[in-house]
C-alpha cells in the first residue's frame, strides 16, 4: 500500500484547511518537491505566483508520495502549521530551526526534507517577490546532498545539446545569451541546476528573479525542463574572441566558484558549523562533474560573433551535427 503524500499526512494530524491542489517540481532524476498552501487567499496566490514563474505544473491527485514537501502559510497561521507539522513529519518534540530570510521565515528539522515557509501579505509586492526568490534558498544544501549543483550560470541549447555559460556578475553573461542567433534557444541567464541521474547530467533553468524584483517584468520559465549537459562555457571580457579547453582540474575550480556564488545568496539558511561541510561537498562534486562536461575559457566582446568560434569547439569536441 502506497503511503500518501506529504500533505495528506497533513489533513490527517490537523484539521488545518489545505488546498486539495498542489505543484510540483521534478527534475531529471525523479527528486521532487511537492508545494502546497493553506486556503487563505494571500497564500494561495503567492503559491499560484511562484509555481506559474517557474512553470510548475500542477499534482492535483496526492496520492503517491513525495519526499520532500513546503507548506506555505501566511504569519496568522504559524503557529497552527508548526503544530501540524510536528504531528505529521518533524515529531512533537522535534527542534525546529528558523530561518529569516529577508521578509521570508523558514521553519525545518534535522532529519527531515519537509519546510514551512512563512510568506508575507502582498501589501508590498517587492516583499511578495524577494520572498519567493529566497524561497528556493533551503532547497540548496538538499541539492548538494542528491548530488546536485546549483550554479550562476545560464542555460541555453544548440542542435539539441545543453550548453551553460557561467560568469561572474557584471561580466556580460545576460548580454551574451541575448546576442546568441536564432538557432540557439535560451532558458534561462542567471541560474541553472546541474543534476546527475541515471541517464547523465542534465540541466534546469531557473527564473532570473531580479527581473521581476527589480525591473517590474513579468515573466515565466520552464524549471522542470531539463536539457542533456554537455559542456559549460566560462565567459571573460576581451579585445578578441577566443576560446581555450579548459582541463578538468581547470573546469573543477571555475565550477565550484559558479556555485558558490549562488549559494552565498543562501549561506543564512545554513548553520554555521555545517558551513565547512558544504564547501568540500562543493569542491568534491565540482571534480566529480568537471570529468564528465567539456569547459571552455570563452574571451569575447561586445561585437564579434563569438558563438561561431563556440560552434566550432563543440562541433569538434561534442560531435554535435
Amino acid at each position: 500500500m502506497l503511503k500518501p503524500s506529504w500533505p495528506a499526512w497533513l489533513r490527517m494530524s490537523s484539521p488545518m484547511p489545505l488546498n486539495d491542489t498542489s505543484y510540483l517540481l521534478r527534475l531529471s532524476d525523479n527528486s521532487d518537491w511537492q508545494f502546497t498552501s493553506t486556503t487563505d487567499t494571500a497564500e494561495w496566490e503567492w503559491l499560484n505566483f511562484f509555481a506559474s514563474t517557474l512553470g510548475l505544473p500542477v499534482l492535483e491527485n496526492d496520492g503517491s508520495a513525495v519526499e520532500n514537501g513546503i507548506l506555505i502559510c501566511s504569519e496568522k497561521r504559524k503557529s497552527e502549521c508548526l503544530l501540524a507539522m510536528g504531528a505529521s513529519h518533524w515529531g512533537v518534540n522535534a527542534r525546529v530551526n528558523e530561518f529569516q530570510l529577508g521578509p521570508l521565515a523558514v521553519y525545518s528539522t534535522p532529519g527531515s526534507n519537509h519546510l514551512m515557509h512563512v510568506v508575507p501579505n502582498d501589501e508590498s509586492h517587492k516583499d511578495w517577490l524577494m520572498s519567493m526568490w529566497y524561497g528556493l534558498y533551503p532547497l540548496y544544501p538538499q541539492l548538494l546532498r542528491m548530488g546536485h549543483l546549483p550554479l550562476h550560470a545560464g542555460l541555453a541549447t544548440w542542435r539539441g545539446q545543453g550548453i551553460l555559460f557561467a560568469a561572474p556578475g557584471g561580466t556580460g553573461k545576460s548580454t551574451t545569451m541575448r546576442r546568441l542567433p536564432m538557432d540557439w534557444d535560451v532558458h534561462c541567464d542567471d541560474e541553472s541546476w546541474l543534476v546527475n541521474a541515471d541517464a547523465g547530467l542534465f540541466s534546469h533553468p531557473l527564473p532570473t528573479w531580479s527581473d521581476l524584483v527589480l525591473r517590474g517584468e513579468r515573466k515565466s520559465w520552464n524549471s522542470p525542463h531539463a536539457s542533456p549537459a554537455k559542456a559549460i562555457v566560462f565567459l571573460r571580457q576581451a579585445e578578441s574572441v577566443k576560446i581555450n579547453r579548459l582541463s578538468p582540474a581547470e573546469c573543477a575550480t571555475l565550477l565550484k566558484q559558479a556555485t558558490e556564488q549562488i549559494l552565498r545568496r543562501a549561506w543564512a539558511v545554513l548553520p554555521p558549523p555545517d558551513l565547512n561541510k558544504v564547501r568540500a561537498r562543493v569542491f568534491e562534486l565540482a571534480d566529480e562533474r568537471s570529468r564528465s562536461l567539456h569547459g571552455y575559457l570563452l574571451d569575447l566582446n561586445l561585437t564579434d560573433p563569438f558563438w561561431t568560434t563556440l560552434e566550432v569547439a563543440l562541433m569538434k569536441d561534442i560531435a554535435i551535427t
